[in-house]
């Protein structure tokens, strides 16, 4: 192919600053390695004394995280953030404290200044039998409940001085059946749910200790009830009316305004029941039968509406 002279010169100049544009290049980035080499070899790094910490059941024991450099180790356990993946198997205080909770093994991790530096890490076991004087329980052997109505449930441990202690937000909670009876917690509140009616034993485990109670889940078949079969009003007047709902083992509740789902009347006319607020609203004079609904369950009441005098 023929190249023009003077498409020539300019491709020769063109390739030669190029050269030069490299060799600059080079030139420069040299100085910018080696000052990087020199700030990786002083870097600091965030690690803990040990990378397996042993403890025992029930004691506790003091961890350290050193900020490592080149020169010299910074003890910043005071300062830093410490805490374990699993708080059931080994639970982390303030200051570099953990305890041996139930058997088994977990992480440590440790942060300081937010992340700055990498986040260390360590292995935590638990070993060690359990203690022989310590009491665990349920505070119930028994539970009854319907499908989607939690109930409440603590656990307490009592040693060998005599003092009792709530350890429900430290146990391993296990249900032989979670789809009759899996668990919840938030706010120090515990709860057992149930989904399907059924039998479950439900365990805890602390320290090695182990409590077991039973869970039955009856079939939802609620009796509902309006604290009046009959009511009588002037027209233009308001009544608060209460729902109860009855459950199959007996317990009963009552059921706000807010839950009630529906209301419905015969005749609009005369009265109807105000779901929100759980108010009996007569209109004119006349009869009418209310009613409302709670889950799959309704109750029924006769309204006898009198003109005002």
């Amino acid at each position: 192919m023929f190249i023009q002279p003077a498409a020539k010169v300019f491709w020769t100049r063109l390739i030669a600053a190029l050269v030069i544009l490299l060799g600059a290049t080079m030139m420069w980035l040299q100085p910018l390695k080696a000052a990087q080499a020199e700030v990786n070899q002083d870097r600091h790094s965030l690690g803990f004394a040990q990378n397996v910490y042993e403890v025992k059941l029930g004691e506790k024991i003091n961890v350290s995280l050193l900020l490592k450099g080149k020169d010299r180790n910074e003890d910043v356990t005071t300062v830093a953030e410490i805490f374990t993946f699993n708080q059931r198997i080994a639970k982390s205080y303030d200051h570099g404290v953990i305890e041996g909770i139930n058997p088994g093994t977990t992480y440590l991790y440790g942060n300081y200044h937010n992340t700055i530096y990498d986040t260390a890490i360590a292995e935590v076991r638990v070993v060690g039998e359990p203690p022989e004087d310590l009491e665990l329980k349920f505070d119930s052997d028994e539970y009854s409940m319907v499908p989607e109505e939690p109930v409440e449930f603590r656990v307490t441990a009592k040693g060998k001085d005599g003092v009792v202690k709530d350890v429900t937000g430290d146990v391993m909670l296990t249900s032989d059946h979670f789809h009759v009876v899996s668990f919840y917690g938030h706010d120090n509140i515990y709860e057992i749910f149930s989904d399907i009616p059924g039998e479950a034993t439900i365990t805890a485990l602390y320290h090695g200790k182990l409590a077991i109670a039973k869970v039955t889940s009856y079939k939802q078949n609620l009796k509902l009830k309006l604290d009046s079969e009959e009511y009588s009003l002037l027209a233009g007047e308001r009544l608060d009316i209460q729902l109860t709902a009855t459950h199959p083992n007996g317990r009963t509740e009552v059921i706000g305004p807010g839950r009630i789902q529906y209301s419905f009347t015969d005749n609009p006319d005369v009265a109807w029941v105000n779901k929100i607020t759980g108010e009996l609203i007569a209109f004119g004079p006349g009869e009418a039968t209310v009613t409302v609904k709670y889950r799959d369950f309704t109750a029924s009441a006769k309204v006898y509406v009198y003109p005002k005098k």
